[in-house]
């Protein structure tokens, strides 16, 4: 019997591959057996994933399809598995990035070709991860505040299609100077510690890249621990501590959180605070803009982040260790 497919895509995503990468994604899913239901993603046109899963067809998806395939950026898979959290299913994902990071791809080691990509329905595995709750809304793999990441949001569609991640450094480039000048005071809580300070920038993430770079210490990072990598970056008060921050920063870009002497590096500095944490709570004195996966999250001033422990499954290699595929049911 067919394995019956639920295909969205999203022809707008990154560099605009998803249009190209369609036909030959269908394809490849039919010739592995499978049987297709596309559906497009056009957010210009309100057709966008909440809708298909969500209202008109989630009782369609839940009782009649065996797997969710999706083409796009780090975005769209965000709205993806933001839905199925929403709806309470539990059917097990394809990606096939045509982003222009896509970062969650690169942590779990996603082929770089569709054929490739279509063969895990064979020759893979179900991977289950770790998501984020943050508040009401939930993040596949990444929440954030503070410099930059406006960054990600903010630079128009066409700019990065033309020109793909050279748009986000040159988008970054323009904003230095309200970024490191960005100071958010907040109040921050984990495991019945709460500390109160000015930070420029904060993320709770679960991935071993991030805005298209990876450092030593996100390279060590789980996927499936119950534990999010937490980096929090205090605002510096003048030209000396600017760059104090720089050297601390380079430190913690090659720190390895394997190594005793890296992460005693990394906890000594006056700047840079990285642990892991399942919960973690934020309280502002002020609205503050968050970024989820690269989409606009809001501007809470309070925030309550927690780790759904392997909540979302995904194909992915078999090299990904076997003691780590089980379905989880936490919502």
């Amino acid at each position: 019997m067919r394995k019956r497919v639920l295909f969205l895509t999203n022809e707008v995503a990154g560099t605009g591959t998803s249009v190209k990468k369609s036909l030959p994604i269908i394809t490849s899913l039919t010739l592995a057996g499978c049987a297709v239901t596309v559906f497009p993603i056009l957010p210009e046109q309100k057709l966008i994933s909440e809708d298909i899963i969500h209202d008109e067809f989630s009782e369609e998806v839940r009782s009649h399809y065996d797997m969710i395939a999706c083409c796009g950026g780090d975005g769209t898979l965000h709205h993806v598995v933001e839905s199925l959290v929403h709806e309470k299913l539990h059917i097990p994902l394809m990606y096939y990035p045509a982003g222009t990071t896509n970062d969650f791809a690169k942590s779990l080691k996603i082929p770089d070709t569709v054929e490739k990509i279509s063969a895990l329905v064979h020759n893979g595995s179900i991977f289950y991860y770790d998501i984020g709750r943050f508040n009401r809304q939930c993040f596949n793999y990444i929440a954030a505040f503070g410099a930059f990441t406006e960054v990600s949001y903010s630079t128009d569609q066409s700019f990065k299609n033309a020109f793909g991640y050279a748009a986000y450094v040159l988008k970054g480039i323009s904003t230095v100077g309200d970024s490191l000048s960005c100071r958010c005071h907040m109040k921050v809580t984990h495991d019945n510690i709460t500390e109160e300070d000015d930070y420029i920038f904060g993320s709770v993430s679960n991935s071993t890249s991030v805005g298209g770079f990876s450092s030593g210490s996100l390279l060590d990072a789980h996927l499936n621990d119950g534990k999010f990598e937490i980096m929090l970056i205090r605002a510096p008060k003048d030209f000396n501590d600017i760059t104090k921050l720089l050297q601390s920063m380079l430190r913690y870009a090659n720190a390895s959180m394997h190594d005793d002497a890296d992460m005693k590096s990394l906890s000594d500095n006056d700047f840079i605070q990285f642990f892991h944490a399942s919960q973690i709570t934020f309280d502002a004195e002020n609205p503050v803009k968050w970024t989820l996966d690269g989409e606009y999250g809001g501007k809470p001033k309070h925030v309550a982040i927690r780790n759904l422990h392997k909540r979302i499954g995904i194909y992915v290699p078999k090299e990904i260790p076997a003691s780590t595929v089980r379905k989880g049911v936490q919502d």
